[in-house]
């Protein structure tokens, strides 16, 4: 009688166990279909976060087109070609560089400037590159998902 009670405790610690695994997976994957479930705007505008905090960071909070320096969190991320109709373009880091608010917004991106510092560093085929990137404008939600996760892992 004993071995008997003892397997039915057991057997009961197990089911028990088993129910607890299965509402775990359940919230698992609850949470995976979520992430499924973000609209590509979202995607994309958490991809431009990412983006963004790795550019300013990489370019130290220094200014590409004026010289400013601040905190990076105080800087912008300035495009050379805008347009977030650009995808491919628009999360380019050639084309992506740290910016003042003065530069990127009132001097709308003080792109003569932009351009000279752009054909100093890449050569002089880089602005036809970017121009061409242009010409890829349809993306899927894997193009985000990759920047999400690359450009996180590069800001940690």
């Amino acid at each position: 009688m004993g071995r008997f009670l003892f397997s039915f405790r057991c057997l009961r610690l197990s089911l028990f166990s088993l129910f607890r695994l299965l509402a775990i997976l359940q919230a698992v994957q609850e949470i995976g279909a979520k992430m499924k479930k973000q609209s590509l705007k979202n995607l994309k505008a958490k991809a431009w976060t990412v983006f963004s905090a790795y550019i300013r960071q990489r370019d130290q909070g220094i200014c590409y087109t004026c010289g400013d320096r601040r905190n990076w969190k105080e800087q912008q991320a300035g495009h050379f070609i805008h347009g977030k109709k650009y995808p491919v373009s628009y999360f380019d880091e050639s084309n992506v560089h740290c910016q003042c608010v003065r530069c990127n917004h009132f001097l709308s991106g003080n792109l003569a400037r932009y351009a000279t510092r752009l054909v100093a560093q890449y050569g002089p085929a880089i602005l036809e590159e970017i121009q061409a990137e242009k010409n890829i404008i349809k993306v899927g939600r894997d193009f985000y998902e990759g920047i999400i996760l690359r450009y996180s892992e590069k800001t940690k």
